[in-house]
């Protein structure tokens, strides 16, 4: 089960790495929502977290800022950094789109993409998160 913000993001993310990466991330194939599997080696996953306090305008919700987070994990450090730097400017890029019918502000950057660790696989894991403003 995913969230109106997740589901959304992967729809994004899909379209994007189709249409502008030559399908180098794939939505269940190795781009995944909320999940991390063990297999395939190269993958990234998509994670919702907390967030910012609502924008209220004229005490009525107007937009909500939610958080995520998307971990890059490759074999090789270079690819996965290069990688993970990628993803970093798609959503950089990102400001006043409609997705699945929710408009979608800006996604800013918390913090450049950073070695998170290497896992038991000797696999590197790089994190990247990301403030999202959109409409209630």
């Amino acid at each position: 089960m995913t969230t109106q913000l997740l589901t959304d993001m992967g729809v994004y993310l899909n379209a994007t790495y189709a249409s502008d990466y030559a399908g180098k991330y794939a939505l269940g194939t190795n781009l995944f929502l909320s999940l991390l599997p063990e297999t395939p080696d190269v993958c990234m996953a998509v994670y919702e977290q907390g967030g910012g306090p609502p924008v209220f305008t004229f005490g009525t919700t107007q937009i909500v800022q939610p958080t995520m987070q998307v971990i890059t994990r490759h074999t090789s450090y270079e690819t996965g950094r290069t990688d993970a730097q990628e993803l970093f400017e798609i959503f950089v890029d990102l400001a006043e789109q409609t997705i699945n019918s929710v408009k979608y502000h800006r996604i800013e950057p918390v913090s450049s993409p950073a070695l998170f660790q290497r896992d038991n696989n000797n696999r590197v894991l790089f994190t990247t998160n990301f403030t999202v403003m959109r409409e209630l």
